[in-house]
């Protein structure tokens, strides 16, 4: 019952979850960082332009 009445509310405020609050909160982003001598060379500037393109799965 209390379940269905939290769904409910959500359901009519709109509730959207805030995902950077949630990866504040669980300590966890998702983000690599990657730290590269100099963008101008062709093979840098490559391993950056592919790192940032999602795989598919």
């Amino acid at each position: 019952m209390t379940r269905a009445k939290v769904e409910k509310a959500l359901s009519q405020l709109e509730y959207r979850p805030n995902l950077s609050a949630r990866s504040l909160r669980q300590g966890r982003t998702g983000v690599i960082a990657l730290a590269l001598p100099e963008l101008d060379a062709p093979y840098f500037a490559e391993l950056s332009s592919s790192s940032s393109t999602p795989r598919p799965s």
